[in-house]
């Protein structure tokens, strides 16, 4: 338990006087109708009011749940609000941290004593209000509104964007994650983006790795220190010091992360590796059960923060679970094994499947390769040029059919067709090889 100091403790009581005139709502205060605004989010409090002020006692802490009946807003008779909690590690927490952890940037109007709204069924009771009248933006208005560009870290990657980035087991995704977090932290060059358009603060949530193994390969894989905030948060580290797994299906959890990136706006990228070891107890192939998540990721992008989630691939190849768990992403990048290629280490195919706002050479596919014993350890080429070179390697090797090119390659007969002509046109392939269409041809 946390302890109060004895100053914390004078300080809220003189902000929270332990006598109060009145009990019940308040019915002579201007501003919000912080009952009905509590109501309406869930929040359990009881109240004191007396002429001059309302204190409304939380029986949680919003920053802490572990603070019991030691918090409360504070409303003065001008309708000016306040928040206070007993508790240190709360002092500098004030109303409007308190409002964006129980509504967010949600219009407060619905709120305000003396709001009413009608529709076709009658009057409605401020407290079911959503605002939403007041949100509509007519033609001509948003033609004229002055809309700042998202700020983008890569042509794939905005500020606030959300990334899903999925392979088989054992395919290299955490190199490459870890990687684009050093790339984004320390303003190094990236695979074919080169370097990012600003170096941003970047918080690793790992859910599965030794620290030990996740300390070599961020000292294998940063080329050059951070110069930005780097910053992880381990499942290793989180069970030793609470005794407690991270699952960020616990909204309290999800809270402490908000919190976190609301006390260090450096931190513009979080890295969440993985959604399966993160997540315990969604069902994976459940939309609905995702759809809990999906409200907190939305509050990292209005807050400008990219996500990047890491996540398996299923039996057939594609991501694993759910197809709703792309709705609100932007961009979907799948890794591939490269066909016909030896298993050596992180060597795979970067393919998009999904990009918002990003177009042609950015999102287009190709082959990257790591090598941790060299000096620039990514390497990368166009697909076309890997595939060009497995096809003489095979070709080399003896094989001959197009269909079995095709099948080993993971290409269509057509394009094996034209990589061989390209081969002979060359002269990496003499004028008469043969590569057959079928066994007869």
């Amino acid at each position: 338990m946390e302890s109060v100091s004895g100053e914390a403790i004078n300080r809220a009581r003189k902000a929270f006087p332990a006598k109060q005139k009145g009990h019940g709502e308040p019915s002579n205060l201007s501003g919000i109708d912080v009952g009905a605004y509590l109501d309406h989010y869930g929040v359990a409090y009881s109240v004191k009011a007396n002429g001059e002020k309302a204190m409304y006692n939380l029986d949680h802490c919003v920053f802490d749940s572990s603070h019991v009946k030691d918090a409360g807003i504070i409303q003065g008779h001008d309708g000016v609000l306040g928040y206070k909690c007993f508790h240190d590690s709360c002092q500098d927490k004030g109303w409007k941290d308190a409002r964006l952890m129980i509504s967010g940037n949600d219009s407060l109007a619905p709120f305000l004593h003396g709001a009413k709204q009608t529709n076709k069924e009658g009057p409605m009771p401020d407290k079911d209000r959503t605002g939403l009248d007041e949100c509509m933006v007519g033609f001509s208005e948003l033609l004229n509104m002055d809309i700042p560009e998202r700020a983008k870290i890569f042509a794939w990657l905005p500020e606030g964007g959300i990334t899903m980035v999925y392979g088989a087991r054992g395919i290299g995704k955490t190199f490459f994650t870890l990687s684009l977090a050093g790339s984004v932290a320390s303003g190094v060059p990236f695979l074919k983006w080169g370097e990012p358009s600003k170096t941003v603060g970047v918080l690793i949530i790992d859910g599965e790795m030794a620290l030990s193994d996740l300390k070599e390969r961020l000292k294998k894989l940063l080329i050059r220190d951070p110069i930005e905030p780097l910053q992880v948060i381990s499942s290793e580290v989180a069970f030793n010091k609470t005794e407690r797994d991270i699952n960020l299906v616990d909204g309290a959890q999800r809270n402490d992360i908000l919190s976190i990136l609301d006390a260090n706006k450096k931190i513009r990228l979080v890295i969440i590796d993985n959604i399966s070891c993160l997540f315990s107890g969604i069902r994976e192939s459940s939309k609905d059960d995702w759809e809990q998540v999906t409200p907190w990721l939305l509050a990292m992008r209005r807050r400008g923060v990219a996500v990047v989630l890491v996540h398996h691939a299923g039996k057939g190849g594609d991501q694993r679970g759910t197809s709703g768990r792309e709705d609100a992403l932007d961009t979907v990048i799948k890794l591939d094994r490269v066909r016909g290629a030896p298993d050596d280490g992180a060597r795979f195919i970067v393919e998009f499947t999904k990009s918002r706002g990003a177009y042609g050479d950015e999102v287009k596919s190709f082959e990257a390769s790591l090598d941790l014993d060299s000096n620039e350890l990514w390497s990368w080429r166009p697909v076309e040029e890997s595939s060009y070179e497995r096809m003489l390697a095979l070709a080399a090797e003896g094989v001959s059919r197009v269909t079995d090119m095709a099948e080993e390659l993971g290409l269509s007969n057509g394009m094996v067709s034209r990589l061989k002509k390209q081969g002979i046109d060359k002269g990496d392939l003499a004028t008469g090889t043969t590569i057959r269409l079928m066994d007869g041809g």
